[in-house]
């Protein structure tokens, strides 16, 4: 079953409570259908991978992403930006402003796919670059939230309609 079934041999003794194995099926029964869903997504990726497709689609599209790589390099006045941890912190910060959610320190750097180092490395030049800013967490004063500046927000929201320009 893959990672979700190993997850589930971890955490099965986490889900027992104190009255006994009665909390355990329906863990196992919620990590079984998330195993199924994550097999739905992979034979839906890859069905959508081989539909057919023009040689000559595959050019446009080739030639549409390296425009807007070297547009978003451009916009943010930072050569390789595009393909760096920090694009993808600003695109989930992006998101999360829209949706009116805080992002952490560390969850910033869990959505680039990156190591925390390199994250807070990251976070420090977007920082310096005047993009992001992070305060304490109101809540929880042991977090640091993340969010975008007027300046990240502007250069993001027009790098993102440069991929209907191009």
């Amino acid at each position: 079953m893959g990672n979700v079934a190993s997850m589930m041999q971890f955490n099965e003794p986490l889900a027992q409570d104190q009255s006994g194995p009665a909390c355990s099926p329906s863990l196992n029964d919620l990590l079984a259908r998330l195993e199924d869903l994550s097999t739905e997504i992979r034979t839906f990726v890859k069905a959508r991978a081989s539909e057919p497709v023009t040689e000559g689609q595959l050019v446009r599209e080739a030639r549409q992403l390296y425009d807007l790589r070297r547009t978003v390099d451009i916009i943010f006045d930072h050569e390789g930006f595009s393909r760096s941890p920090a694009w993808d912190m600003m695109l989930d910060l992006f998101e999360a402003h829209a949706k009116k959610r805080s992002i952490s320190v560390s969850s910033a750097g869990i959505g680039a796919a990156c190591p925390g180092t390199t994250a807070l490395r990251w976070i420090q030049v977007l920082e310096e670059m005047g993009l992001i800013v992070r305060q304490p967490d109101p809540l929880d004063k042991r977090r640091t939230i993340v969010s975008l500046t007027q300046d990240g927000l502007e250069k993001t929201t027009l790098a993102l309609r440069a991929r209907h320009q191009i």
